[in-house]
């Protein structure tokens, strides 16, 4: 490699225009780009920085593209034979610390990437000069959506080999480099001579403590670009590296797993709490500082980043995707807080001499199992969910009792996987509606019905229900129908804003009046403390208030992963609860109260059977507020199931 040739006239080295002791200047790796280099220079010189290019073995053409660029005055290293990406930009960092710069920002040769961009690297060099300023890009109709997805391959390898998500893009080719520390760096650890280098240099540079911070950068894919990358070598390199980088992430996991838990609500996280979206999702904090509410936790994640792991999942099957959710499971786990909290709280209740690393390993293996709920969930909606992987009479019970007609409300949990019922409902035709609360998991559930190409089941938003619904409902068990609603959850507590829609579409009935329909009675904010796992947790009254107001059937329905692997086999149990059609009206408070410390006490003996399947991540026993409890009754009388 030859010394970086003096400018001869033109650009000068001298700092940027801010009194600064920092000196940067831009490194550009070239390869065989002579129809573009010309103008990369060209547009980053409002930037005022001197430019160094690094020839990496160019064919005649593109070195005297350079040689000319260097009489404009631009530093030129020349490589004699082409030694790949990673080399040329050590070649370019080393030359340039040995030109004076502090600071060097690497820029491709190809003119992807928008110079508007570039000043907000030289701010945060100015902030903070021991940073690492990375790229991710920002793309436009242009982007081949293979290299979109594809890159996540990458990205997921980095995030487990760092035990974080700091690092938010590992291949984009902008980045601004603090040249000692990294020039010390690369004399410890070449990172790879070809595509690879990217890649390595960020997780190694992590490793050893450096900071980071992403940046955004617009890119396009100019119409016959030149592409080096050759799929089948640098591909196999990359898998390499990685395979390398996963071994020295086990050795370093202590160190790794405590930097990341160090900084949970701080500074090394802040930049990049991210889940998968390339520019649509911004960091979220912990919900530590949220309601105990568990419609107030934020739906996390970013629509594309959804779509990424639906699309994972139905087009590569079930363990790559198992592979590319494992790190957005050790984010999630790592990062909220109040979730993770909440499986401890859980776990303990059930095993109270459970704690230190078992408690943190089987709080990690609960999130897992929500994990396969939710591959449960896209194989449920997209209908690949065979009835011969159903076991349990439950399907045939539930099939039995809508050929006799004798609909009526179906208690559930969020215990298992109910989105596996709706096989169950398709098969055998069975006229089933839910009532649910969706807005907090809005992109979710509009994702699936884009990536299925299916409607969902017939569902009914719980804060929507208005006397007209409620009549309705009650012809549908009338028919025979079946009416779906979760007895765990307690309901929204109103707000202002739900106050001024609410009057808009009913009038609320006089102090002591009964309840006008079964609407009032589903949306109703009351709730009662039922006895449930050694201490009393508030329950919904809404679901049997229904149920007693409609005078019908009242069912419960499980679904229980009992068998995993990439063809998973279900419990479905569906049995008969109780009756309210005999409840008179004077009775009705009381039934209410028997019926839902039994079902409490149904529900506790399930879930100590199968724990890992509770998926209820928020604070369950302190959910409702003072204000929507029952000051009456801190717990439900005492009946035998």
């Amino acid at each position: 490699m030859s010394q970086p040739q003096a400018p001869m006239t033109g650009h000068t080295s001298s700092p940027p225009s801010r009194e600064s002791s920092l000196r940067a200047c831009v490194v550009i790796p070239v390869y065989d780009h002579p129809a573009t280099i010309a103008g990369v220079c060209a547009g980053l010189a409002p930037l005022g920085l001197p430019i160094v290019l690094v020839d990496d073995g160019c064919s005649a053409p593109c070195a005297e593209v350079l040689d000319q660029l260097a009489a404009e005055g631009h530093h030129l290293v020349r490589r004699e034979q082409n030694g790949g990406k990673g080399a040329a930009v050590r070649s370019g960092l080393q030359a340039a610390e040995q030109l004076g710069f502090t600071h060097a920002l690497q820029v491709d040769a190809d003119g992807q990437h928008d110079v508007s961009d570039l000043p907000a690297f030289l701010n945060g060099m100015q902030e903070n000069p021991d940073c690492l300023q990375i790229g991710y890009p920002e793309y436009d109709a242009s982007v081949p959506r293979i290299r979109f997805y594809g890159r996540y391959a990458s990205h997921i390898w980095v995030w487990i080999n760092t035990l974080s998500l700091a690092i938010r893009d590992t291949m984009c080719g902008v980045r601004l480099y603090p040249l000692a520390a990294t020039n010390r760096l690369l004399a410890r650890h070449d990172c790879g001579d070809r595509m690879s280098f990217d890649t390595e240099v960020l997780v190694r540079w992590y490793w050893a403590d450096g900071e980071v911070a992403n940046l955004p950068v617009h890119v396009s894919y100019p119409t016959g670009g030149v592409s080096h990358f050759r799929p089948g070598h640098d591909n196999l390199l990359i898998s390499a590296m990685h395979t390398r980088l996963f071994l020295g992430m086990l050795l370093r996991s202590p160190k790794l797993a405590w930097r990341t838990l160090k900084g949970l609500g701080g500074k090394a996280q802040s930049p990049s709490t991210h889940t998968m979206s390339p520019s649509e999702s911004k960091p979220q904090a912990d919900e530590s500082s949220a309601p105990n509410h568990w419609a107030r936790l934020s739906e996390t994640g970013s629509l594309s980043g959804m779509r990424l792991m639906v699309t994972i999942r139905r087009r590569l099957g079930a363990w790559p995707f198992r592979i590319s959710l494992f790190p957005v499971l050790v984010w999630y786990f790592l990062l909220r807080g109040v979730a993770r909290r909440a499986s401890f709280d859980f776990l303990k209740r059930l095993e109270p001499e459970l704690g230190g690393v078992r408690l943190w390993a089987k709080s990690f293996t609960h999130f897992m199992q929500f994990g396969e709920a939710i591959m449960d969930k896209v194989s449920a909606w997209s209908g690949e969910i065979p009835l011969s992987s159903l076991t349990g009479t439950g399907p045939e019970d539930l099939r039995d009792a809508a050929l006799r007609g004798e609909g009526g409300i179906i208690l559930v949990a969020h215990h298992g996987n109910l989105d596996v019922i709706n096989a169950i409902g398709e098969r055998h035709d069975i006229d089933l509606c839910a009532l649910v609360h969706t807005r907090h998991a809005e992109k979710f559930n509009q994702l699936l019905e884009q990536a299925t190409g299916r409607k969902p089941p017939q569902m009914i938003e719980v804060s929507e229900i208005t006397p007209a619904t409620a009549m309705a409902l009650g012809d549908r068990v009338n028919r025979g129908g079946f009416v779906v609603i979760a007895a765990d959850r307690v309901p929204i507590p109103p707000t202002a804003d739900d106050g001024k829609a609410d009057a808009k579409a009913d009038t609320p009935p006089a102090e002591g009046s009964r309840p006008a329909s079964p609407a009032s009675a589903a949306a109703s904010p009351r709730v009662l403390h039922c006895d449930f796992i050694d201490q009393p947790a508030p329950f919904p009254q809404g679901p049997f208030m229904l149920a007693a107001l409609l005078r019908c059937h009242v069912y419960t329905l499980s679904c229980i992963r009992e068998q995993g692997g990439a063809h998973p086999r279900f419990r479905v149990d569906f049995a008969p609860f109780d009756d309210s059609r005999a409840v008179k009206r004077s009775g009705r408070e009381a039934w209410i109260q028997q019926a839902m410390q039994r079902h409490a006490r149904h529900l506790e003996a399930r879930v100590k059977r199968h724990p890992l399947q509770w998926f209820n991540f928020f604070d369950f026993w302190h959910q409702a507020p003072d204000s929507t409890s029952n000051p009456d009754s801190t717990s439900a009388p005492k009946q035998d199931a």
